[in-house]
């Protein structure tokens, strides 16, 4: 998830793709068609990175972890808030807040 929209260098067994969110999106949106869309593209032995590692990641990581894992919201928005995520983007933090939280 980065601003970049150049294809990454082709490194065996490694297989890049990229979701291109700016600055402005993250703060007044949206972020629903980037997020969603990368989503799809995790499987097991992802890495998830974006520029800064932390609004983007973290964010695409708390959903992963309610979604897949079944973790609370709390659970998944502390275990990212613990590696920076809570200085997030406001559209961002909006989506995840909009995210049903299935498990109490």
């Amino acid at each position: 998830m980065n601003l970049d929209t150049t294809s990454d260098p082709v490194v065996s067994g490694i297989v890049s793709r990229q979701f291109a969110m700016d600055a402005w999106q993250q703060m007044f949106g949206p972020v629903g068609p980037q997020l969603e869309a990368a989503l799809l593209e995790v499987g097991p032995g992802t890495i998830v990175h974006c520029a800064y590692g932390a609004n983007r990641t973290g964010t695409l990581v708390i959903l992963y972890r309610m979604r897949v894992c079944g973790w609370s919201k709390a659970r998944a928005i502390a275990e990212a808030d613990g590696l920076g995520w809570g200085n997030s983007m406001p559209a961002l933090k909006e989506y995840v807040e909009r995210e049903p939280d299935v498990r109490r």
